[in-house]
């Protein structure tokens, strides 16, 4: 285990986010909030990309959502 603490390098500063990487271990320190969680490099990768798969999701739903709303109903009577 590593005796000295990482020297990070700050990725990006949001206001909703501040992502640091440790070049020594390879790691990605993923703050948000009072919560970090300290990921491997691969797994950020991967973290990302299912991220930006969920938003897609996210998206198509709210489109769709809005596209029934926003559609006239009719009803048939018999």
């Amino acid at each position: 285990m590593k005796s000295t603490p990482c020297q990070t390098e700050i990725l990006l500063n949001a206001s909703t986010c501040e992502i640091q990487y440790c070049p020594d271990c390879e790691m990605i320190y993923l703050m948000m909030g009072s919560m970090t969680l300290r990921i491997p490099t691969e797994n950020f990768k991967e973290l990302t990309k299912d991220l930006g798969k969920g938003l897609n999701q996210l998206n198509a739903y709210k489109r769709s959502a809005i596209y029934l709303s926003e559609r006239p109903f009719f009803t048939l009577h018999s």
